[in-house]
């Protein structure tokens, strides 16, 4: 694919110091009954601050969903059936209103924002035709479709839609599952039913990045129906197995909006979630700790981002693509094998993870090379091959079985 970085053509906005967006969150900010505001939360005051009123009185659902260009500092809110605002998280510069090239009865629901490409990903149902993972140029205003799933495919009217840049995989619950697609591709990545905690419920989800110490693993909340509380759960989308990070839960009774988001802080390692009552929660990925509990006055905030984003994939790394390497696990289990194509003479690092993330292996290996697993006990592991001088470059990826 080429790639494009050209500044999107919907998001001119003045140029800021990044570093001034790190320790806010932003939303949709229901202020009364028919007022929406563009808002900021700081995290370390619990404030809300409205930045812009949205031209809407209410929303259409399904539909809404929200993404953020980090690197050039615009909050995307899509309506799902006709406009894309692009915000200005600084609240200096008006918002900017782009008509998308919809077909008619159609909506472009959990969208996300590809910082590399510069482009949306989302579903696209035009409904009594086809449902499909499009990719959506603002430049070129145009759809292209990427995978089409059947007619019937059940997905939540809530935006759930998640992308990892490293990786690059556009992901999304389904019913009873994780779906997950290469967007360079189009290949199925995962098609993965979740196994979830016995009596709770997991929703409000956010995707850990592939590039981060944690990732790429799926957050969310993990809800107990007695007493109702909510805990930090988390499963790898290539396995699908719910576990609570820890057992520290909210307080009874919290609840979240059905819009009210979830996002997470990649830097930081924090699990944001807006919640029903003004309030905002943040657990710690590493330890599933509560390490926020904001109230805030003024209204809920509703499709809450957190301006930190998964690393691209770099170019830079001659004779080295990603098609050219692969990973052969022996049918026994006693090694794995780094597999690589004619004329691929650059090293790489070989890191295998258990399903909670955790390391196993890591190691530098060449074309060839075979890595002992014989110790490891019976279980599903992950594994990624990186290029070795660029961590953000992912060669192969996968899962496999140990009997």
């Amino acid at each position: 694919m080429i790639r494009q970085y050209t500044i999107l053509a919907l998001a001119l906005f003045t140029p800021h110091v990044q570093a001034q967006l790190s320790d806010k969150l932003f939303g949709i900010q229901n202020e009364s009954p028919g007022v929406w505001n563009f808002a900021s939360y700081d995290v370390a005051t619990e404030t809300l601050v409205a930045l812009e009123l949205m031209p809407f009185t209410g929303m259409t659902f399904p539909g809404p969903s929200s993404s953020v260009d980090t690197e050039n500092g615009v909050y995307y809110y899509c309506d799902g059936y006709q406009n894309m605002y692009s915000l200005d998280p600084y609240g200096e510069d008006p918002m900017v209103i782009t008509e998308l090239p919809l077909p008619p009865g159609s909506y472009f629901g959990h969208t996300v924002f590809d910082p590399c490409d510069r482009v949306f990903y989302g579903l696209l149902y035009d409904y009594d035709v086809s449902i499909t993972i499009a990719r959506y140029d603002p430049v070129a205003q145009s759809f292209t479709t990427i995978h089409t799933f059947e007619p019937t495919l059940s997905a939540p009217a809530a935006p759930r839609g998640e992308f990892d840049a490293t990786t690059r995989i556009y992901s999304l619950p389904v019913l009873n599952g994780w779906f997950g697609v290469n967007v360079e591709t189009g290949e199925v990545e995962y098609n993965t039913t979740l196994v979830p905690i016995p009596n709770e419920g997991f929703d409000h989800t956010a995707l850990a990045c592939g590039s981060g110490v944690q990732g790429p693993l799926v957050y969310g909340t993990s809800i107990q129906s007695s007493p109702l509380v909510k805990s930090l759960g988390r499963f790898s989308p290539y396995v699908g197995i719910i576990s609570h990070v820890s057992d520290e839960s909210t307080a009874i009774g919290y609840w979240k909006p059905f819009t009210g988001g979830a996002c997470i802080d990649q830097q930081a390692g924090i699990f944001y979630w807006s919640g029903a009552g003004s309030v905002v929660m943040g657990f710690s990925l590493t330890t599933g700790e509560v390490v926020h509990e904001g109230f805030h006055t003024g209204g809920e905030l509703h499709f809450i981002e957190h301006f930190s984003t998964c690393a691209c994939l770099s170019t830079a790394v001659p004779n080295t693509t990603a098609a050219d390497w692969s990973v052969r696990v022996d049918p026994d289990g006693a090694y794995v094998q780094v597999l690589a194509g004619p004329g691929t003479i650059r090293p790489a690092r070989l890191s295998i993870f258990d399903t909670m993330g955790r390391s196993i292996r890591s190691l530098s290996v060449a074309a060839g090379d075979v890595v002992p697993i014989a110790d490891l006990a019976a279980g599903c592991f992950l594994y990624r091959l990186n290029a070795a001088n660029d961590a953000t470059r992912s060669l192969a990826s996968g899962m496999f079985v140990k009997n």
